[in-house]
């Protein structure tokens, strides 16, 4: 009997330790991460930031490789002694200075005159433009107006300097900025800018075109005027051929917004160049 009541308790003992035990599972707390709908934009956002600095690496990337390869290229530019001279192109390349290229700079004079047929004008344009080193140097120019039925007379004269994007026979492209001053009827000063597209496109021939704007500074009451009185724009179309040694006759085209007189005509120009 003794035994029997001892094997009970044994038996019974593992099912009262566990019934008393405490149920703990529920009580065990792992750590989550809640994101909230500000969090998601942060990270689209810090996502998207990523793909623009990768992109604009790229694009800085890009440019450096271009900008480094046209400064390669106007570096290694040379000019024979005029356009056409013996038959040879005006611009050729090397590696280094090599009097059997040619020369590291060039200039051209320029004087012509022009006719403004709708506004009775007539006036004369004279200029100098060149390079100083391979791809840069001065754009001097100056142009007189005098109309022919009154007594009205003024002139703009620019003095600046010009940069080469890139050059070759077929195109070279230039950007020039220049101070800019107006006599006579009209005076004022300001600043002009514009670019050069030149070509030398078959022997003796050549084409030139030429932008130029110039803003100014006035208090002029701009309501009402149909152009910007403080401005004048101007295109210029030019074709020419070699006469000889480096002298070019030219024919012209012209068309311009004068914000001073709120005109816009075209003219045609003839004139001569030399180039040395």
């Amino acid at each position: 009997m003794k035994r029997f009541f001892v094997f009970l308790v044994l038996l019974t003992a593992p099912a009262v330790c566990f019934s008393n035990t405490k149920d703990t599972s529920q009580d065990i707390k792992f750590p989550q991460t809640v994101f909230s709908q500000q969090d998601s934009v942060c990270i689209n956002r810090l996502s998207a930031s990523s793909e623009y600095d990768e992109s604009d690496s790229l694009g800085t990337a890009l440019f450096r490789v271009i900008f480094e390869l046209l400064l390669f290229q106007n570096l290694s530019v040379y000019y024979d002694e005029y356009p056409f001279a013996d038959g040879n192109n005006y611009i050729t390349y090397a590696a280094g200075p090599d009097e059997a290229y040619g020369k590291p700079w060039r200039y051209t004079i320029e004087t012509g005159a022009f006719y403004y047929p709708h506004t009775k004008t007539v006036g004369n344009c004279t200029r100098l433009e060149g390079t100083i080193w391979h791809f840069f140097g001065p754009v001097f120019d100056n142009q007189v107006f005098k109309k022919t039925d009154e007594d009205f007379f003024y002139g703009y004269f620019n003095l600046g300097g010009q940069y080469y994007l890139f050059q070759t026979n077929p195109l070279s492209v230039s950007f020039f900025v220049q101070w800019a001053h107006v006599y006579g009827k009209i005076k004022n000063d300001g600043i002009g800018f514009g670019f050069i597209l030149k070509s030398f496109i078959a022997r003796k021939l050549l084409l030139e075109y030429r932008f130029y704007a110039s803003d100014f500074s006035s208090d002029e009451d701009k309501k009402g005027l149909e152009y910007d009185p403080d401005s004048i724009i101007e295109n210029n179309l030019e074709a020419g051929i070699m006469l000889a040694d480096g002298i070019e006759l030219f024919l012209g085209w012209k068309v311009q917004q004068n914000g001073f007189t709120q005109i816009q005509c075209s003219a045609a120009s003839i004139g001569l160049k030399k180039h040395f």
